[in-house]
C-alpha cells in the first residue's frame, strides 16, 4: 500500500513539474538577485533564469527515473532519454557553460534535513548556485524535490554523508 501511495505522490509531483511550461529565456539573461544567506524558492526565480528552468526539467526526469527503477540513476546522463526533441534534458549550466554536478547519494548539511542531489558547479548566479534538493520522506508522505538558489555560504555547508 505504501508503494502505491508513494507512486501516486511521485506521479503527482512529476505532473506538477511537467505541467509548468516556463518560457525559455536567452542564456545571457541576468540571474535574479540573491538575498544574502538564504535560499530562494524556485517558484520566484524559475521563470527568470534558464539554469533554474533546466534544473526543473532535470528534476522531473529524475522523478520519472526513480518511479520506473526505484533508485536514483548512477549518472545524470542516464535521464536524458526522458527528454524529447522539443524539450531535451540539458545537463550543462547555460550561465557557466559547465556540466551540472550530480551525487545520487546526496550531499548533507547540519542545517537542513534536505539532501543536495544536483547543483551548479560554480556560484555563477550572483554568487549563488541553483540546486536540486530532496526532502526526506516522512511517514505517509511521498518525497519532495525542489530547485532552489543557495547562497554560496549555505551551499558550502553541504558535504558527503559519513559512511557507516
Amino acid at each position: 500500500m505504501k508503494t502505491v501511495v508513494a507512486m501516486i505522490v511521485v506521479t503527482m509531483l512529476l505532473a506538477a513539474c511537467r505541467s509548468q511550461s516556463p518560457k525559455q529565456q536567452p542564456a545571457n539573461a541576468p540571474a535574479p538577485p540573491l538575498p544574502a544567506g538564504q535560499a530562494v524558492s524556485a517558484q520566484t526565480s524559475v521563470n527568470d533564469d534558464p539554469c533554474a528552468i533546466q534544473l526543473t526539467n532535470i528534476e522531473g526526469a529524475l522523478l520519472q527515473y526513480y518511479m520506473l527503477n526505484h533508485e536514483w540513476p548512477a549518472k545524470l546522463e542516464d535521464i536524458q532519454s526522458f527528454g524529447d526533441a522539443l524539450d531535451p534534458i540539458v545537463l550543462t549550466c547555460p550561465t557557466s557553460h559547465q556540466p551540472y554536478v550530480y551525487n545520487p547519494t546526496g550531499l548533507v548539511s547540519p542545517t537542513t534535513r534536505k539532501r543536495l542531489l544536483v547543483y551548479d558547479p560554480t556560484p555563477a548566479h550572483n554568487g549563488g548556485r541553483f540546486c536540486i534538493l530532496l526532502s526526506p520522506q516522512e511517514s505517509g508522505k511521498g518525497m519532495a524535490m525542489a530547485v532552489e538558489l543557495l547562497a554560496e555560504k549555505e551551499f558550502k555547508k553541504f558535504v558527503l554523508p559519513l559512511q557507516p
